[in-house]
């Protein structure tokens, strides 16, 4: 006759010594985590664009959590690069030496995005721009180097077709940052706008963090151009047209999105009031999960708006998170699978890589400061 009763609490005995051994292990043991990395201007003069992007993608990373989406979890860190080369590389060679961080979407500034390229190629990770707009990022043949934003190459043709032909301005006086950003936004504008029959007549140069234009705008003043042009970011765009209506300077104000920014609606003040800017992408009620994202990020708590950009770290989220699925937590099998994806979902509806790694379609729109608000610029 066979003993149950002994065989039984020797069961019950074995079961509960794993389960308390169980209990004892590190989650990570238990299930894995995978790491992902946001790395942009948390920091500093342009922190509203990197907190909105990060919260972002934070949302793309919690949605894929909640749904099981992946056979592990996923964990968004941060890290700040304060919008400087020097403090972006040190951040990029941090998570390069983090085994456990396998995909990361870094930069809101230009500079620092490609200051950080060879850091990116040396430890083959992945970077999903989702904010700097030169289009040299993704034009070296990086294999590490992607993006989902939407680059000067598309943005600037259309902000020079719109001005010479929706807004009839045949002259401008070009304001720019002396960096590789401000460079790229007047090469990449100059040649268009030109073509079509406009005519530069000044470009000015300044320094990031200069705070007094009253000479260099004393000097356009003069020329009585038909628009200012500000290639640089919100903190000297704010600055140089709020100085513009102090010298009683009545000229359109026109740029791009590096400034469409509710900083510089704070900032500018009544003098932002008319400020013309071509966007990165449509509003978000003419993406097709526009309003849905603007839902889901106000119930998710966030303090701080997704500014515009927001989309694009929300995208860059939703991206890596199909990476994973397809190719699982490798870094080199995630580098290999970007260019090969032609058929992912994003806020944007469908989309596919182009082999330079860029996310197509593009649709660029221009927008204009009124009321506080930016709004569509009327047709």
């Amino acid at each position: 006759m066979t003993d149950w009763t002994g065989r039984g609490l020797r069961i019950a005995v074995v079961s509960s010594a794993v389960i308390l051994v169980a209990g004892l292990l590190p989650a990570s043991a238990q299930q894995r985590v995978v790491k992902v990395a946001y790395v942009g201007p948390l920091t500093g003069p342009n922190t509203a664009m990197g907190i909105g992007t990060r919260n972002s993608m934070d949302l793309a990373i919690r949605e894929a959590n909640a749904a099981n989406a992946l056979p592990f979890k996923l964990e968004l860190i941060s890290e700040s690069d304060d919008s400087k080369p020097s403090t972006g590389v040190a951040a990029i060679q941090k998570l390069c030496n983090d085994p456990d961080v396998i995909a990361t979407s870094a930069h809101w500034n230009s500079p620092v995005a490609l200051a950080t390229i060879p850091y990116f190629k040396q430890c083959n990770l992945l970077n999903l721009v989702s904010g700097a707009s030169v289009d040299a990022l993704t034009q070296q043949g990086v294999p590490e180097m992607a993006r989902v934003s939407t680059p000067f190459g598309y943005l600037l043709p259309h902000l020079a077709e719109s001005l010479i032909d929706r807004l009839k301005f045949k002259t401008i006086a070009i304001v720019k940052s002396r960096d590789a950003f401000g460079d790229a936004g007047t090469e990449g504008f100059v040649p268009e706008y030109e073509k079509r029959g406009g005519k530069i007549i000044a470009v000015e140069g300044y320094n990031v963090g200069d705070r007094d234009y009253t000479a260099i705008l004393t000097k356009i003043r003069q020329l009585k151009p038909d628009a200012v042009y500000l290639a640089g970011l919100t903190t000297e765009a704010a600055l140089v047209v709020r100085q513009m209506r102090q010298l009683g300077m009545k000229t359109a104000f026109v740029g791009h999105a590096g400034w469409q920014t509710s900083t510089f609606v704070e900032a500018a003040g009544p003098a932002g009031e008319g400020a013309i800017v071509v966007t990165s992408l449509p509003f978000l009620d003419r993406l097709p999960d526009g309003p849905g994202y603007a839902k889901r990020y106000a119930a998710a708590g966030y303090k701080e708006p997704h500014e515009a950009y927001g989309p694009f770290g929300y995208a860059a989220g939703q991206v890596i998170v199909d990476l994973l699925r397809r190719h699982g937590p490798d870094r080199k099998a995630v580098v290999a699978g970007i260019r090969q994806l032609q058929d992912t979902k994003t806020i944007f509806g469908p989309g596919r890589f182009d082999d330079r790694g860029v996310l197509q379609p593009k649709y660029v729109d221009m927008a204009v400061l009124k009321g506080g608000d930016w709004v569509p610029l009327p047709k």
